[in-house]
């Protein structure tokens, strides 16, 4: 819209509204977890006006709010096997914050225990090996392994 003072024509003031920072998407690695590894929260997100994203995390443990934990990584060894984890991440563009978005919930696992395999016929075709150990053990593993 413009205003007219005779021959000249000067535009009206424009304010650009800023718009909310989205998460589309929020994650926990690794997917498989155990009381041993150190979390990470991952996120998809996007800011209609190209400002820069600000993130606000809250990890959850059992369903209770973990006060102390604000950022993205939840350190390791201070859980047990069963505890059950999520993340809460909230978006801030320094103007508006977004919506809050939880992630899936992850349980934890036992520490893994290792066991040797010495195997006595080992091939690889294609993206397949194949392992035969004595005395009736067959495993096939398909590759690439995530």
């Amino acid at each position: 819209m413009e205003r007219s003072t005779g021959n000249r024509f000067y535009p009206l003031p424009t304010r650009i509204l800023n718009s909310r920072p989205v998460i589309q998407e929020v994650w926990i690695e690794p997917k498989v977890a155990y009381v041993t590894d150190r979390l990470k929260a991952n996120l998809k997100s996007s800011d209609q006006d190209g400002d820069f994203i600000y993130y606000t995390y809250q990890w959850e443990k059992n369903g209770a709010i973990l006060n102390e934990e604000r950022e993205e990584f939840l350190e390791k060894d201070r859980f047990k096997k069963g505890d059950v984890i999520a993340v809460l991440v909230t978006p801030d563009d320094r103007e508006t914050s977004g919506v809050t978005k939880r992630s899936e919930t992850l349980t934890l696992f036992e520490q893994p225990t290792s066991h040797s395999l010495f195997p006595s016929h080992f091939c690889r075709k294609d993206n397949l090996i194949f392992i035969r150990s004595e005395p009736m053990i067959r495993i096939m593993i398909r590759l690439p392994i995530p």
